[in-house]
């Protein structure tokens, strides 16, 4: 099945090498691809209730319920680990590869635990319809509106957020701008990433540069990709992790300073047209950088 896709997208013929098509067209072996979703399966046990069966059944230390059940995996001998071949065993030998430095599964992420459920009335997220001409014009108003209340309101920051790639190379920037200080004008350059990474990175700097402050209750942040946004707060199984746990823990810290404390994320792309996003947009696509590579000299 996968031969025949892969055939289809090259256009090639039917007696081309099947490994060869396949890396072309960037397809992962299908052999690989389900070993990758029964691993997220079997991560995602560590996410299930304390008092669920198979939860009970894993070794203690991935579990907080305090009954133990007869058949824990600790109570096994290591013959008869080798001789079990069940969901339970490949689930308990995956878990032992989360660590607490990088772990997504902690109870930050587990439910009544998570930003969302602690959280839910400190964030916000603004769109706008971009097809509808009424809504992009009072989607502009707003933004000039809170523009003009940072000007008069020391305790309001904006942060104005812009990614392109060219050349392999990924651009970010981002402006900061607090009451009546110069603006904090911010360049990152990243090579061989995504677009979600490169703009998770930008919203990382600019939060941590103003959640420390300690005057500061509103932080807006307008950016054209608002769904990379909402990735911070999604507590499934991802590929972005390792950047939105960071985010998560200093947004958690800003929350619980005080309760007036709050993040609203507005959508702005090159399509509204709003001055202050035009400006850093054009500059992020001016750069035009060539990554140099070390290579072997003869």
């Amino acid at each position: 099945m996968q031969r025949k896709a892969a055939l289809w997208i090259l256009g090639v013929f039917w007696t081309s090498p099947f490994l060869g098509i396949e890396a072309i067209t960037g397809l992962i072996p299908i052999n690989l691809h389900f070993q990758k979703l029964s691993g997220r399966l079997q991560l995602h046990t560590q996410l299930l209730l304390p008092n669920y069966l198979i939860k009970l059944l894993l070794e203690s230390r991935y579990s907080s319920y305090h009954n133990k059940h007869y058949l824990l995996m600790e109570n096994l001998t290591s013959k008869q680990r080798l001789k079990v071949k069940s969901f339970i065993i490949n689930a308990n030998n995956r878990l032992n590869g989360i660590f607490y430095s990088f772990n997504p599964f902690n109870n930050k992420f587990s439910p009544e635990d998570r930003l969302i459920d602690m959280f839910s009335s400190h964030f916000s997220f603004y769109i706008s319809d971009r097809k509808s001409a009424k809504s992009r014009k009072t989607h502009l108003y707003k933004l000039d509106k809170i523009v003009f209340n940072t000007l008069i309101n020391p305790k309001t920051v904006i942060i104005i957020l812009s990614t392109s790639i060219k050349n392999q190379v990924t651009t970010s920037i981002a402006y900061v701008h607090v009451h009546n200080s110069p603006i904090i004008k911010t360049i990152y350059h990243t090579v061989n990433v995504t677009f979600t990474k490169a703009e998770l990175f930008a919203i990382r700097c600019g939060l941590n540069q103003n959640i420390q402050l300690s005057n500061i209750e509103c932080i807006v942040v307008i950016t054209d990709s608002i769904y990379v946004a909402k990735k911070i707060f999604d507590s499934s199984i991802h590929s972005y992790q390792v950047q939105t746990s960071v985010i998560s823990k200093k947004i958690r810290e800003f929350f619980k300073r005080s309760h007036h404390n709050s993040i609203d994320f507005w959508d702005c792309s090159s399509q509204h047209r709003w001055l202050l996003y035009n400006i850093i947009d054009k500059e992020t696509k001016r750069f035009n950088l060539s990554p140099l590579f070390p290579c072997k000299s003869l």
